[in-house]
């Protein structure tokens, strides 16, 4: 735990968020938007990550008084074939990133997954859990985790899992692609995790950082489902006659393992919050809402 920053004192210093443009950073624009504060944005295109000379020089300039890492190589199967390049993004660029920010005395706040964990464990896995991934994707976000650790004291890790929102592609808009074009899916039923939307998640986030957390926090939605599950409900709320299968994960074979229990336990980020984050269904029900607006 460390003093939560004086954000009125500090409103000359901006939060830059790196990773512009993607599902997640774009939540994280808008809480930012929302709460009235200073930021500053930047794509893959606007900055490099895995160049630390390139990070060095931008973010020396901006002065921020905190970063926040959304930028990631998040194509869990294409990291099986493309282990440099996610590595290079998902572990080098966190760790230049944060030995950045300390330099610079800002606050570096990473965000990780749930894939840093190997999915074995009975229960939900807490921040304290041993790590073991089971994948390259989840191998090169925990070095990432591990970089940030030791570069900059002043860190804030924030694992989650499920993630849905605007901006980007995920499991519920896919569902509705290929709900809107077949009759019948077959989805898993033996992997679980808990359902995250990004508009929650980034206000989660920023409100831990208002309040001073530091170390590692998991956070998500409250609640937990299969994929099967989650799939039904977006199609019983999307009001869609699709007919689902339950099928085990030997069924739909992937370049990349995935854990079968991906379920987080948020209680250490929900006693810094006041509570959970609304039920993954509510959650979904307002970004099926937001979708539909014109």
């Amino acid at each position: 735990m460390g003093r939560a920053p004086d954000w009125q004192a500090a409103e000359e210093r901006p939060v830059v968020v790196l990773g512009a443009g993607g599902m997640l950073a774009t939540a994280v624009v808008d809480a930012l938007e929302e709460r009235g504060q200073h930021y500053i944005a930047l794509s893959e295109r606007d900055l490099d990550i895995t160049v630390e000379g390139r990070v060095a020089g931008l973010l020396k300039g901006f002065r921020p008084r905190a970063v926040i890492n959304a930028a990631a190589f998040t194509d869990v199967d294409g990291a099986e074939s493309n282990r440099e390049q996610a590595f290079a993004v998902n572990a080098l660029g966190a760790g230049n990133v944060a030995r950045v920010a300390r330099g610079i005395g800002a606050t570096m706040i990473h965000i990780s997954t749930d894939y840093v964990f190997d999915g074995t464990k009975d229960g939900a896995y807490t921040p304290d859990d041993a790590t073991n991934p089971i994948n390259l994707y989840g191998a090169g976000k925990l070095e990432g985790e591990r970089l940030v650790q030791s570069a900059a004291k002043d860190h804030l890790i924030v694992r989650t899992s499920w993630l849905f929102g605007p901006a980007g592609k995920n499991f519920v808009t896919t569902m509705l692609r290929l709900g809107s074009a077949r009759d019948a899916l077959k989805v898993i039923d033996d992997q679980r995790g808990c359902p995250t939307y990004t508009r929650h998640f980034a206000e989660g986030i920023l409100t831990l950082f208002e309040k001073g957390a530091r170390g590692i926090f998991h956070l998500t939605n409250d609640g937990s489902c299969s994929w099967f599950e989650f799939a039904r409900e977006i199609f019983s709320q999307r009001g869609m006659d699709v007919r689902v299968e339950a099928i085990p994960t030997e069924q739909h074979p992937t370049p990349a393992a995935r854990p079968r229990n991906s379920v987080l336990d948020s209680s250490k980020a929900n006693d810094i919050l006041g509570g959970p984050l609304p039920l993954w269904q509510t959650a979904l029900g307002q970004f099926l809402g937001e979708d539909q607006k014109p």
